[in-house]
């Protein structure tokens, strides 16, 4: 985030334009990262942490 912020100054923008332009990029990722789970959702494909071939990684014994 920093760079993109010295970047904005760079380029001639005000502190304002800088904080509304970052707070759009902000919600675009927000609003990705949700049409992404949706769409994962809709396929039935869901994350895990822990490769399938590493079950014992997810069980209470393993800790």
């Amino acid at each position: 985030m920093d760079r993109t912020r010295c970047e904005m100054r760079v380029e001639g923008r005000s502190p304002e334009e800088s904080a509304r332009r970052l707070a759009r990029m902000r919600n675009d990722a927000k609003e990705i990262a949700r049409t992404s789970k949706a769409v994962d959702d809709g396929l039935g494909l869901e994350f895990h942490p822990f490769p399938r071939e590493m079950p014992h990684a997810m069980s209470p014994r393993a800790a």
